[in-house]
């Protein structure tokens, strides 16, 4: 979501993470772009009262150096080293959001379907599943809903079976699908006497409740998706013949019930899952926003061309600087530097000299001469070191307080 954030309608933007940095001083949070990034300044004396150093946003740093009679020179954005980064505990399937999946599924298909008197989402064999979602809406208080989130949850579907699956029912249901955009799929099946519905969020997360275990009613699947990009708009609702089982239980939600004895590995195991698969999301984000976005990444370009450290104002300093934050390239090994410089300096030499400034619209070449340069210098690097992306967690994990055994 933050990666899409200046793609997606002001209401959908998410906030930033909260973030601790105990060996750096100032604040920080995770800006648009994925990179950790200092809110404010933060002015650093020495024991004799004279100016250290002054640290913090760009502006912000020109700003206060102005006022203390000082130069600033060479100013650059650097991050705190990886290993002094932490984060809030965050959970891996957060119990609200998966009270929102839920909610999202009943009424969507409620609406769409408004003309059908005998419904699905009306049915008696949900209603428990309409009562979760009314006392999380009601009460707010997750605590008390958890476990009977936790008997219709299946949880977070990676099984290529499944998803080999949710791809052919949508591709049967003929339902526009542009890119990450959320899917939802229900089917009924009284041969399996099971009511199952997915949704797919960004079209490449699926998490899937077991609404009823005793559905005897007619059999039914429906599919429809929903465009999250400025631009994008809901499908119509297609209904199929046949019917399915859309997921079976995982460890991948927010409140696991199990007969068996749960091990610590099995969820370190899921958790770590979780959030490498979130990550490549993360990293399909970043390249649908830098190949897709013009109007984003000329912004960007136009605010590493007005830097401080960037004397000659040179697009082509810019798109290099870019490259970096974007791939990473300050961690990245000896190799993979040796393979970025390859890669865009045959690249960015070939490019035509040119500058911009704030006294200017656009550079004298234009913006789609360089978003051409860009777009190649980005391909290029995919090619010569792998996706772009900046990680910093490097191990999740599932508290053992969360899974509670059945016969408890």
């Amino acid at each position: 979501m933050t990666e899409l954030g200046p793609t997606l309608p002001n209401e959908l933007r998410r906030r930033g993470l909260k973030i601790q940095t105990p060996n750096h001083v100032g604040k920080y949070s995770v800006n648009e772009i994925g990179q950790l990034e200092m809110r404010g300044a933060v002015v650093v004396w020495k024991d004799d009262g004279s100016v250290d150093y002054i640290t913090g946003e760009a502006e912000e740093v020109e700003r206060i150096s102005r006022q203390l009679g000082l130069e600033p020179k060479n100013i650059r954005e650097v991050e705190p080293d990886r290993k002094d980064v932490f984060f809030g505990k965050i959970p891996s399937v957060n119990p609200l959001i998966e009270a929102c999946m839920l909610k999202c599924i009943l009424q969507t298909f409620d609406c769409l379907l408004r003309d059908q008197a005998d419904r699905f989402t009306r049915s008696d064999k949900i209603h428990h599943c309409r009562e979760i979602v009314r006392k999380f809406v009601q009460s707010g208080d997750q605590k008390e809903q958890r476990e009977a989130m936790g008997q219709i949850s299946l949880g977070l579907q990676y099984d290529p079976d499944y998803r080999g699956r949710y791809e052919q029912i949508i591709k049967d249901s003929g339902v526009e699908s542009p890119p990450f955009c959320h899917q939802l799929i229900a089917s009924g099946n009284p041969a399996t006497r099971t009511l199952d519905a997915v949704i797919i969020i960004f079209g490449e997360e699926p998490h899937a409740f077991r609404l009823s275990n005793d559905w005897d009613e007619n059999a039914l699947t429906y599919v429809m998706t929903n465009g999250i990009m400025h631009g994008q708009s809901f499908s119509e609702c297609v209904s199929l013949a046949d019917s399915y089982t859309l997921g079976k239980p995982t460890f991948r939600k927010s409140f696991i019930i199990s007969s068996d004895p749960v091990q610590r590995s099995d969820l370190e195991n899921s958790a770590s899952e979780i959030a490498t698969r979130r990550f490549s999301i993360y990293r399909m984000a970043v390249e649908y926003r830098q190949l897709h976005c013009d109007d984003n990444v000329i912004k960007q370009l136009r605010t590493a061309c007005t830097r401080s450290w960037n004397v000659s104002k040179r697009l082509d300093d810019a798109i290099f600087d870019r490259m970096i934050v974007l791939f990473d390239g300050v961690n990245l090994d000896a190799k993979k530097i040796e393979n970025f410089l390859n890669a865009i300096i045959p690249i960015l030499d070939g490019a035509k000299l040119d500058s911009f400034d704030d006294d200017n619209d656009a550079p004298s070449q234009g913006w789609d001469y360089w978003l051409q340069i860009h777009r190649s210098c980005f391909r290029a690097l995919k090619q010569a070191i792998g996706e772009a992306g900046r990680i910093y967690v490097k191990k999740a994990w599932i508290e053992m307080s969360d899974p509670v055994p059945l016969q408890d």
